[in-house]
């Protein structure tokens, strides 16, 4: 019995040294692949692996595959500066023209933006007021910025452009 305790110890022993010696790395045996790295940025491709799934339980994960995605999601929030003056756009809904106005004498232009991100109008104000055509756009609604020179966004309008 002794011999048994003793044989035992040993093979726990021998198993806890193996263990703390195991490090898993991937590794992949591919036909076509490669690695590149720039930076922060890190890509590793292989041809031929089409498709892969992952399995989850309550404490195993387990993928298929050499690749396995890894998403990191940073958010920022952006905060206008406060603003000393006011910046107005009207009438909203608008239907021709949209007017723009503020009190203060810095040069600011404003972008017209549609939903889509892209940018459909912009118009420069040196002055204290100016006006944006927007007769020939669809109705829809559109994002309206106003940026200083320096690109810094200050303000942003919901304008609804609607012929009634």
């Amino acid at each position: 019995m002794r011999r048994m305790y003793f044989l035992l110890s040993c093979l726990c022993l021998l198993f806890a040294q193996v263990q703390a010696q195991l490090q898993l790395t991937p590794t992949v045996l591919a036909s076509a692949g490669g690695s590149a790295e720039s930076g922060s940025l890190k890509l590793d491709w292989t041809a031929g692996e089409t498709r892969t799934d992952a399995y989850a339980s309550s404490s195993l994960q387990l993928g298929e595959g050499f690749h396995q995605g890894y998403l990191a999601v940073f958010v920022s929030v952006y905060e206008a500066p406060e603003l000393d003056f006011d910046i107005q756009a009207f009438p909203n809904p608008a239907g021709q023209r949209l007017f723009l106005g503020t009190d203060s004498p810095e040069p600011l232009t404003f972008e017209l933006i549609s939903l889509d991100g892209k940018t459909v109008r912009s118009q420069p104000m040196s002055g204290y007021g100016a006006q944006m055509d927007i007769s020939a756009l669809p109705d829809a609604l559109y994002l309206l910025r106003a940026v200083n020179r320096d690109g810094l966004l200050l303000k942003t309008f919901k304008i609804l452009k609607s012929n009634f």
